[in-house]
């Protein structure tokens, strides 16, 4: 039976036919090999080229394979980098200034197309600081002309810079800008600007006016392509009439949303002088269509007229619309920062001021003209902490008017808090005859209502009360400085209809009726005094005082361990307050724990204390040994 080939020994090779076979070199090294000896001569040869031409065989196979390897990355790489180039064109939002065409003649003076648009750059990126944070639609500025260097994509021809900026031209939104500078006949020049294709309003004048004639462009630039950054830009700079003369124009747009910040420019530009008609027209722009800006400005005005209840309610709006992402052209860092801001106002509305301080340092990150230094300084001196009041308002050097006024608010408070009322006096009357003094319209009664309440505390109240008698009865602070002066004068059933109407008139705010039970306290009424103070705890459950005050009606109607219970619950609240810690320490020597007592009197005396209040420390030291 014949083998199948497969099992046909390799030691020889059978041929049909008489002869045998010449042997074969390369099967006789392979059989010596696999008997153990080693192979000579010309097999041994044979032997070592095959396996080097095998070994080399291989080798090659596997650089093919690692070229394929090799060439399909590079592609994948080029198409990652496409795709991430892609995508950042598709983001691209930004002002592209191309050369200037310029004559030869002031070519080879310096005044090159370059030249005129790096100098227009430097006046956009001059306004742009002024836009941003406050405005939501101001882009960087970038050069449209050939860099240095460029990296080329081989065997193309194009580079990597001209596919990107391709790439902008047709995914992204940025706003493209050319133009030209002619010389006139008279020897005057001529710049004119294109936006989008479209000319702006030519500029002339002579050679060396031509910086001055760039900015008037750049300003154009803003006016047109970026209106609302330059309606910030010009208040910024404080030029209102400028700015009330863009915003009519703006607010007899038909469209909507262009008139509404047409109307809120023109309350930026009446807003330092003329109180009531920035409140029409802020008032006007949110009839029209809800912006950010029209609704803080008048939350403000609302504010500074007394209009105690509108401005709370206007903060609230203003944070569900932020919360709710309700406003157009809002960054999500800015609405987040903004939350934190407006989140801080609606939290100092009820007295919360430990978490209106947090949410203000986490909101104002950037530093804007000691801004947050008053604000901080504001909350500390709410909280009773008026070493550290003071040594926010001391961190921030005023270098202006502007500065020295935006101070004067926050350091009355920081006096009226210590206890110095000529101080507290001094700062609001400085603040309003710099206010008016240029300005015969701007109004503001919550500042006139503490300058009676100052008065009042002074001793007097003849003074005061010719003060608030010329302030409006929708003013709810001015309502209450009438019950004050009131009750400073002794007729208490007129103070109690001042302050109770204060209390109607704004319903969601705790301050009348905090004012109105440290009134009932002073003048022995402490049942009277805890349900006044009751009210206030219920609309402002975080703020210390009206707690403290409950204490204190408790302690008067000899009921220490329920007034100890209000003190530790403020304390939590205002932990910093000297005052608290000095009736706490009442009460707990009434309740017969001495060492607990001298500790808190000690607490007290490391604390912050109005001359008063010291002045009753330092009798408790006389009686008992601290």
């Amino acid at each position: 039976m014949a083998r199948a080939p497969g099992n046909t020994p390799r030691r020889t090779r059978v041929r049909a036919g008489p002869a045998p076979t010449t042997p074969d070199p390369i099967e006789m090294a392979m059989e010596a090999e696999a008997k153990g000896v080693a192979p000579e001569g010309v097999a041994h040869e044979l032997l070592s080229k095959q396996s080097a031409l095998i070994g080399w065989q291989i080798a090659s196979e596997r650089a093919g394979f690692a070229l394929k390897v090799l060439t399909g990355a590079a592609g994948l790489t080029a198409a990652g980098l496409l795709a991430s180039m892609a995508w950042q064109a598709s983001r691209a939002d930004g002002l592209v200034v191309a050369p200037f065409s310029t004559p030869p003649s002031l070519a080879a003076r310096g005044m090159t197309g370059e030249a005129v648009a790096a100098q227009l750059i430097d006046q956009l990126a001059l306004i742009e600081p002024f836009t941003r944070g406050a405005s939501e639609d101001s882009r960087q500025v970038s050069s449209d002309w050939k860099p240095a260097f460029s990296v080329q994509i081989p065997q193309t021809g194009i580079s990597l810079d001209q596919l990107q900026a391709w790439l902008r031209t047709q995914l992204g939104h940025e706003h493209r800008i050319a133009g030209e500078v002619a010389l006139l006949d008279d020897g005057r020049l001529r710049l004119t600007a294109r936006s989008e294709a479209t000319p702006l309003p030519p500029v002339v004048g002579r050679a060396d006016e031509l910086s001055a004639m760039v900015q008037a462009v750049a300003e154009a630039i803003y006016e047109r392509d970026q209106p609302n950054a330059y309606g910030v830009f010009l208040d910024s700079k404080g030029r209102h009439d400028d700015l009330a003369r863009f915003a009519r124009g703006r607010s007899q747009s038909r469209d909507v949303r262009t008139r509404a910040y047409g109307y809120t420019g023109l309350g930026v530009s009446l807003f330092a002088k003329d109180t009531l008609g920035a409140r029409e027209a802020f008032q006007r722009s949110l009839d029209v269509f809800p912006t950010r800006m029209a609704r803080q400005n008048l939350a403000s005005i609302e504010e500074q007229l007394g209009r105690t209840d509108a401005a709370m309610r206007l903060d609230r709006d203003d944070l569900h619309a932020l919360k709710e992402r309700l406003y157009d052209n809002l960054s999500e860092r800015r609405r987040r920062e903004q939350v934190k801001i407006v989140g801080g106002f609606v939290a100092e509305d009820v007295g919360d001021y430990a978490g209106a301080l947090a949410l203000f340092r986490g909101g104002f990150a950037t530093p804007r003209a000691g801004f947050r230094e008053n604000i901080a300084a504001t909350q500390l001196a709410a909280l009773h902490e008026i070493t550290g009041a003071r040594r926010e308002l001391n961190r921030f050097e005023p270098l202006s008017a502007a500065d020295i006024l935006r101070r004067r608010g926050p350091a009355a408070r920081v006096a009226e808090a210590a206890g110095d009322s000529s101080m507290a006096l001094a700062e609001w009357d400085a603040y309003v005859a710099a206010r008016t003094q240029n300005a015969p319209g701007f109004v503001n009664h919550r500042a006139t209502a503490r300058r009676a309440e100052a008065l009042t505390r002074l001793g007097r109240t003849g003074e005061a009360a010719a003060l608030v008698a010329a302030t409006p009865l929708d003013c709810e602070p001015c309502v209450q400085a009438r019950g004050a002066v009131a009750a400073a004068l002794g007729r208490r059933a007129e103070a109690d209809h001042w302050y109770g109407e204060a209390v109607r008139m704004a319903p969601l705010s705790p301050f009348a009726a905090e004012a109105w039970g440290r009134a009932r306290l002073a003048r022995g009424d402490p049942d009277g005094a805890a349900d006044a103070f009751r009210v206030a705890v219920g609309r402002g459950p975080r703020w210390a005082d009206p707690v403290e005050g409950e204490g204190e009606a408790l302690l008067a109607k000899g009921d220490a361990r329920g007034a100890a219970a209000k003190f530790a619950a403020a304390a939590k609240l205002a932990p910093r307050w000297g005052r608290l810690h000095l009736k706490w320490g009442e009460a707990l020597a009434k309740l017969g724990k001495a060492d607990e007592a001298r500790a808190k009197r000690r607490a007290a005396a490391a604390m912050d204390l109005t001359p008063a209040e010291r002045a009753e420390l330092a009798a408790l030291s006389r009686e008992r040994t601290i």
